[in-house]
């Protein structure tokens, strides 16, 4: 392990082509000059991706509290949810996504003849919604843009033919 501040890295320019961190953006934003310290240390992960280069970011914190951060940079992102390996957090959570209010509120009054009628679950209230807030993650995938090749114009800008050729 190498110890440096996070802030200004000892590594040089373009050196890593992937760079995982889990609670240290966190960190940084939850102490003093935050938005600064926060510039100052994706600035030097930037640094020090290779273009075309990955950095995932593993937070607790939503995308409204953290993209504002990471769109200061040329980065193409994508975000993804983890959710806590709890059953019954993760099954309300998937319900809450793939099945519309409505359609819940239609199953729950649906009227079934007698034969269908079963007797309700003692269990049900594991069903319902949780009083407090499914834990989850987020996980930004960073993308550094690849290197572009120079134009022609970058090249060569006499505009002059520097093949070999019949002189």
């Amino acid at each position: 392990f190498l110890r440096m501040n996070a802030l200004d890295m000892d590594f040089r320019d373009e050196m890593f082509s992937h760079a995982i961190e889990k609670g240290t953006l966190d960190a940084i934003l939850s102490g003093d000059r935050s938005t600064e310290n926060a510039r100052k240390y994706l600035n030097e992960v930037y640094r020090v991706l290779q273009p075309g280069g990955v950095f995932m970011c593993v937070s607790y914190r939503n995308i409204e509290h953290r993209l504002r951060h990471l769109q200061n940079f040329e980065w193409n992102i994508s975000v993804h949810r983890v959710y806590k390996k709890d059953f019954d957090d993760e099954f309300f959570k998937i319900r809450a996504e793939f099945v519309s209010p409505g359609v819940l509120k239609d199953l729950m009054e649906m009227k079934l003849d007698d034969e269908e009628r079963v007797e309700p679950d003692p269990e049900a209230d594991k069903f319902k919604k949780p009083t407090v807030t499914p834990k989850e993650h987020y996980v930004y995938v960073c993308s550094k843009p690849a290197a572009q090749a120079p134009s022609d114009h970058e090249a060569n800008p006499s505009g002059m033919d520097f093949r070999a050729g019949d002189n």
